[in-house]
């Protein structure tokens, strides 16, 4: 078994038929279509398709010669058996290696709405265009390799004869929602390939036995976690406002989703400032965190996508604020976010964005996280709050949730022309000492402007300051995590700080 689990498909029977010549099927229509139903009218379509690989076939490779006599069943019909694992409602497909259009092209005829193929050879990729043009199919060449494409998340991915598995999930993970289901046809050494991706991944995985070729199967898979990479969930907590906590959590969490992790960012601000943020719209926020918390819906139907690759976020609205009311006489109370950890392990890395307050929600976002990272403005006043933040944590800690950690400190709307601010980070460097991470955010307008926009700073404007400090950070992050820097121990320095 793999990290996860593997279903056992009852096989199907496979029809083996006389060798063809490519230009005459070897396996004609009904033996086609008792082992996957299609209709005549594809069944055409699948004949021009192969007319014209064949034609280009005599120009330059597109498939080994020696595959040409079993073209039908070995290439055909391996990419057509992918079908019925096709999700209703499924809406795009990449297949990544696409060569001859095996099996992109052919899910494309069958009916998948728009399916990306990744060629980076131009002579291929202007044959699957050809293909395209022909039979009037909503594709999209991509003219590079996978690992130069923009990670735009689809619903389906595919790749046939690319990487071992171990690989493909390696690569599959910057293009996935939390629903997408990817789809591996492999051959007779798959058992070797799936111990070796055992030992990085856990992924549900059902294997199912070829049509096509016997020995052989096609695995599919929907959750894919980095096995080495536990679930992290951090809350983003500072209880007075105007800290630059969203503007940390929404870019964070975009420069983590950006380095290929899979992110979920939990609103949990009645103010909604961190969905406006990332681009959903109050008309978009139908369920919301608050249904979560009270038990109305499961963390995973309110969890919508964002423009940006690899992160999601459960969207919040006013409603919230009346859940610590409805909240107040409930059993457990403040474990309602931690019921839901079971919902996130589809993520690498969960961030809560935090009200600015020590109430009920805060309540639940630090008991539900493993550690906490403090947005501190480098001003006077948001230093006096910092003390009674920290005896929060430390209350967490005796009471509920002992194994909470402080990730660090953020220096935020850092001016180095403020002699006060400047001795501001100075004070608080030396009493914080490593809790402090090195890097600080400075005082950027693009950062302000980037949520009337609904995108991050590192959409917006990549090249300013405030992102590229955002990009600093979640690079020290990453560090710390791996112990590429020393992590600061739990001891909270109280004291010093008030």
């Amino acid at each position: 078994a793999t990290g996860g689990l593997i279903m056992h498909e009852n096989p199907l029977p496979v029809t083996m038929v006389p060798d063809g010549q490519g230009h005459h099927p070897d396996i004609n229509f009904e033996q086609f279509y008792d082992l996957i139903p299609v209709s005549r009218e594809t069944w055409q379509k699948f004949e021009i398709y192969i007319r014209l690989l064949l034609e280009a076939q005599q120009r330059f490779n597109l498939i080994a010669p020696s595959t040409i006599p079993q073209l039908w069943r070995r290439h055909l019909l391996d990419s057509a058996q992918l079908w019925p694992l096709i999700p209703p409602g499924t809406r795009s497909l990449l297949d990544f290696g696409s060569g001859a259009g095996f099996p992109g092209l052919v899910l494309s005829i069958m009916g998948v709405p728009e399916v990306r193929m990744a060629e980076g050879n131009p002579h291929k990729a202007e044959f699957l265009e050809q293909v395209g043009r022909e039979l009037s199919l909503t594709i999209k060449v991509l003219g590079q390799r996978f690992n130069q494409l923009s990670q735009q998340p689809v619903d389906v991915i595919t790749a046939r004869a690319l990487a071992p598995l171990e690989d493909l999930l390696a690569l599959a993970q910057p293009f996935r929602y939390p629903h997408t289901r990817c789809l591996w046809p492999k051959g007779r050494g798959y058992q070797a390939e799936i111990h070796q991706a055992n030992q990085r991944w856990d992924a549900t995985i059902r294997f199912h036995p070829s049509l096509a070729h016997q020995g052989a199967l096609f695995l599919s898979s929907t959750i894919i976690n980095d096995a080495k990479k536990p679930l992290k969930i951090m809350a983003v907590a500072n209880q007075k406002g105007g800290v630059g906590k969203t503007t940390t959590a929404i870019n964070l969490a975009t420069a983590l989703a950006a380095c290929g992790e899979r992110v979920l960012l939990i609103d949990l601000d009645p103010q909604g400032n961190a969905s406006t943020g990332l681009g959903i719209s109050n008309k978009q926020r139908g369920l919301t965190i608050y249904h979560a918390l009270l038990g109305q819906a499961t963390l995973a139907q309110i969890t919508q996508p964002t423009a940006v690759p690899g992160l999601c976020i459960a969207p919040s609205n006013p409603d919230l604020a009346a859940a610590e009311v409805e909240l107040i006489d409930q059993p457990q109370r403040e474990q309602r976010l931690a019921r839901l950890r079971g919902d996130m392990q589809n993520y690498q890395t969960v961030v809560i964005d935090c009200p600015p307050s020590l109430g009920l929600l805060t309540l639940n976002a630090l008991i539900a996280s493993d550690s906490v990272l403090i947005p501190l403005q480098a001003e006077f006043f948001a230093l006096e709050g910092l003390s009674q933040l920290l005896r929060t944590i430390e209350r967490v800690q005796k009471t509920y949730h002992p194994a909470l950690k402080l990730e660090g400190i953020v220096l935020t709307m850092l001016d180095r022309r403020n002699r006060i601010s400047m001795q501001i980070e100075q004070d608080v460097r030396q009493h914080f000492a490593d809790k402090v991470y090195s890097t600080s955010v400075p005082r950027n307008v693009r950062l302000s402007e980037a949520p009337s926009h609904g995108r991050p700073a590192l959409v917006y404007d990549v090249n300013c300051a405030g992102s590229q400090s955002y990009i600093q950070l979640a690079k020290e992050y990453l560090q710390r995590q791996r112990g590429q820097i020393p992590p600061s121990n739990n001891h909270l320095p109280i004291d010093k700080a008030a």
